[in-house]
């Protein structure tokens, strides 16, 4: 059994509910997936930050879909730069040891998000942080907290983990419609995953939309949520 699958709901669930399981250290390799390209923000994408508070994707690690990652360099990325971390913020602290000493969480969060835009529980813990520390920009990070929502968008449109951390993020910030709007894409593309439909319903039901969150809780539990295996 792995640390992920023993942590509670529902950071831990994010990363189970697609299969991300950190594995053991192991040296660092030189990137093997292809490399995303910049892409126009979706119509429909109106954040409260401009796309070029947000930065650009060269000269760092990927940008690289997680989804369809080489599983070297999601075992890179998270061994070297997210798992310590990660682990730290579990906790309840926001610095600790890290594979280059010890420093800041946000440090490994952003390292990983400029690799992979779309890993969902580097967005899921991001924002969590931002809620921790009461910032739109923990400190150690170069962008505001939309910025991470943003670069996912500009890399990979298409993927509804990406609308349904984005619905999340709004959710907490009292922006219902637009948290609403992104809810309901991610449902379409996530029916079958039993913790995004519960995420989904916490969500919704943040954003007063209790009808729409009790079917998806209802949902969830009808897929077995919390339930006790890792969903593939």
């Amino acid at each position: 059994m792995t640390y992920l699958q023993k942590l509670p709901f529902p950071i831990a669930s994010v990363a189970i509910a697609i299969g991300a399981v950190l594995a053991a250290p192991m040296p660092v390799l030189a990137q093997r997936s292809p490399t995303l390209f910049k892409r126009p923000l979706p119509a429909d994408i109106t954040p409260r930050v401009q796309p070029f508070q947000c930065g650009d994707f060269t000269g760092h690690f990927g940008p690289i879909d997680y989804r369809s990652a080489d599983p070297r360099d999601r075992q890179n990325v998270e061994t070297n730069h997210f798992e310590m971390e990660f682990g730290t913020f579990l906790q309840g602290r926001v610095e600790g040891p890290n594979r280059a000493g010890t420093g800041a969480v946000s440090g490994g969060f952003q390292y990983t998000l400029k690799a992979f835009p779309n890993h969902p529980v580097a967005l899921k813990v991001m924002e969590e942080l931002g809620r921790r520390l009461k910032s739109e920009q923990p400190q150690g990070t170069m962008y505001p907290l939309e910025c991470w929502y943003v670069r996912a968008f500009m890399t990979v449109p298409d993927d509804p983990i990406v609308r349904a951390m984005y619905g999340i993020y709004l959710s907490y910030r009292g922006r219902g419609p637009e948290a609403l709007h992104n809810l309901e894409i991610a449902d379409a593309g996530l029916r079958y995953s039993r913790t995004m439909q519960y995420l989904i319903a916490d969500a919704r039901i943040r954003s007063k939309n209790y009808e729409g969150g009790q079917l998806n809780g209802m949902r969830a539990a009808r897929l077995g949520f919390p339930g006790d295996k890792i969903e593939k």
